[in-house]
């Protein structure tokens, strides 16, 4: 699909702003701003979404990953501890463990939402 210059032009602008960490809302206001076809913003406007939504899945990942890891460390220290006879498992079995669950509850909504 062949795009006028200025069409080329505005999408760079979206995406320079998408990369300055500027919010959707912000970018849907200054693309509207402009003067060309609808159906170019409209084209815009969805490859910022989808550049937003693979950003966000990302950090949800990252963020699911690190929640997993935080729980299995708590699940294998509890273990390890409860072998070894030791009375305090609160710091790995409450502190550990719900660190992780937050933390894989926050992925899981950056994921899903």
């Amino acid at each position: 699909m062949n795009h006028d210059p200025l069409f080329i032009e505005h999408l760079r602008k979206a995406l320079t702003l998408f990369e300055q960490g500027k919010d959707i809302k912000f970018i849907e206001d200054k693309i509207a701003s402009v003067n060309i076809d609808p159906l170019q913003k409209e084209i815009i406007l969805k490859q910022i979404k989808r550049l937003w939504h693979v950003k966000r899945n990302k950090i949800g990942t990252q963020l699911i990953i690190v929640g997993i890891i935080f729980l299995g460390i708590g699940f294998i220290s509890s273990i390890l501890l409860h072998l070894n006879g030791s009375n305090s498992l609160d710091f790995p079995l409450y502190g550990l463990t719900a660190t992780g669950i937050v933390i894989l509850i926050i992925g899981l909504v950056y994921l899903f939402h």
